[in-house]
């Protein structure tokens, strides 16, 4: 959503694969983003595979590991 410039409710679609750890792996595959009411996938609006590949899921995977430490205490 940051990269696109628009909010988290302008994104659908995200999958999170794997269990409440750190072998969980965001996809965006399938993902959409709703860019000044066109929808867009988000491979097309980011426009940055490498950035999709690697850093995003990077971050991605380490922001849900420390919200599964918040909320689930492990």
């Amino acid at each position: 959503a940051i990269r696109c410039g628009v909010s988290s409710d302008n994104v659908k679609n995200v999958i999170i694969w794997g269990n409440h750890s750190s072998t969980q792996y965001p996809d965006v595959y399938h993902a959409k983003v709703n860019l000044s009411g066109t929808e867009k996938a988000v491979y097309d609006a980011v426009k940055d595979d490498a950035w999709l590949k690697k850093e995003e899921l990077t971050i991605l995977t380490y922001r849900l590991v420390l919200s599964t430490k918040v909320t689930y205490g492990r």
